[in-house]
Parts: C-alpha cells; sequence; structure tokens
C-alpha cells in the first residue's frame, strides 16, 4: 500500500482554494446572468426554448458552486481536526 505525504498547510491550502473557485465562480456566473438572460436576447418560442435550457444551466451552476463550497469546508474541517489530533498527541508526547 502506498502513502501521501501532506501537511496540513496544504490540506488547508487545498480547501482554500476549493472555496475561492466556488467563489470565481459564482461571480462569473452572476456576471454571464446578466448579460445571457433568456429576456436579453429572445422572444416568442426561441425565448421559452433557450429559458428552458438556461434554467438548466443555471440549476447545474447553482449544484457545482455548492459542491464546490461543501467540499472546501470539508477539508479544512478535516485539516483542522488532524492539526488537533497533532498538536494533542505532540503535547501527551511532551513535545
Amino acid at each position: 500500500m502506498g502513502y501521501i505525504k501532506i501537511s496540513v498547510e496544504d490540506v488547508q491550502r487545498i480547501g482554500s482554494l476549493l472555496q475561492q473557485n466556488a467563489t470565481a465562480r459564482e461571480n462569473d456566473v452572476t456576471s454571464l446572468s446578466s448579460s445571457a438572460s433568456p429576456e436579453a436576447f429572445w422572444e416568442g418560442a426561441a425565448a421559452s426554448a433557450y429559458t428552458e435550457k438556461y434554467n438548466q444551466w443555471r440549476a447545474a451552476e447553482r449544484n457545482l458552486i455548492q459542491a464546490l463550497h461543501d467540499l472546501g469546508h470539508v477539508i479544512n474541517t478535516i485539516a483542522n481536526n488532524f492539526d488537533q489530533v497533532n498538536q494533542s498527541g505532540a503535547s501527551a508526547m511532551g513535545g
């Protein structure tokens, strides 16, 4: 079995990057939504078809953004828990 050696700081950095990416993606979606909204370009039947696809895209983006935020939070929690256990172990060993 192989092992991966990674520091708590590296794990925290990964968690923070995931959350930063989620926020950046959220900002991009907000910007795109204001310039690509269905009512901005389409009328009639074309608007209905576009609106359906637009809403599917928005829902998928919301799910992705939430997943990135959640994953970043979980990774940061794991890193913090590991750090606490590591510090407790070091204290117990007199270090």
